[in-house]
């Protein structure tokens, strides 16, 4: 499942199981925005976004700078919201 926040949208889809080979056919969501100075996108597996609600993420996001805190914090919050599941993280932060 891939999971972008984009100016405080957050826009889902299930893509990783559909790509693996589940299905013959899949439906993907695309989307062309431009990229701005300082903003931060976050790709997640369902392991953080199923135990974490939107806000809870996004406030993690708000409260550190560096992209490896923001990493660390959503999957301890995670890990001691008591999931089991994969929890896999990428932040980026836009800078130039």
């Amino acid at each position: 499942d891939v999971n972008k926040i984009i100016n405080g949208d957050v826009y889902k889809k299930s893509v990783l199981t559909e790509c693996i080979g589940n299905k013959g056919e899949y439906k993907y969501f695309s989307e062309i925005q431009s990229i701005k100075k300082n903003e931060t996108y976050i790709i997640c597996s369902d392991g953080l976004y199923k135990t974490l609600t939107e806000q809870q993420i996004q406030e993690e996001v708000k409260k550190h700078k560096d992209v490896k805190n923001i990493c660390d914090k959503l999957v301890s919050k995670v890990k001691d919201n008591g999931e089991k599941d994969n929890i896999s993280v990428i932040t980026v932060k836009i800078t130039d």
